[in-house]
């Protein structure tokens, strides 16, 4: 069960952590305050705490890949934890880019090795996550993969 967060785990660490003190001076509308949630999202998963992974997600999230169709984060997640088996994943490419007032779009390139439900994963895909701004907290609204071809 632990490869499951192989992946995630990467999230967390594109960047450094963001100390409070920079935040407290940040405007909402920063990619800072984002980026904290996109950091402290990946070290939930590294600590494999899913009360707290799922304060990260929308309660509207939505992923969307080839293995799981499109899925509501509550039957996704569930799911994942069970029969999902990344054994190695290279992300590269990460970009953060503002969309609007309290929406960012986060984009990588990510070389999978693993299988969800005994099926081999597309070995290559482009990530997409949206992430808006609600109640004055970052939460991941859409994840969504797009397989490409083998480098």
């Amino acid at each position: 069960m632990k490869r499951i967060f192989s992946r995630t785990a990467i999230f967390g660490a594109f960047c450094m952590g963001v100390g409070l003190t920079t935040l407290v001076s940040v405007q909402a509308n920063s990619p800072l305050p984002v980026q904290k949630a996109i950091d402290e999202i990946g070290a939930a998963f590294a600590r494999q705490d899913f009360d707290e992974i799922k304060t990260f997600f929308a309660p509207d999230h939505l992923v969307v890949t080839t293995y799981t169709g499109v899925s509501p984060v509550s039957e996704y997640l569930p799911d994942a934890i069970k029969n999902l088996d990344i054994r190695s994943a290279k992300v590269e490419d990460h970009q953060l880019v503002k969309l609007g007032p309290g929406v960012y779009m986060r984009t990588y390139y990510v070389e999978n090795e693993g299988t969800f439900h005994g099926k081999t994963l597309p070995e290559r895909v482009l990530a997409t996550q949206i992430w808006v701004q609600r109640d004055g907290r970052w939460v991941q609204r859409l994840y969504q993969e797009t397989p490409l071809a083998p480098k």
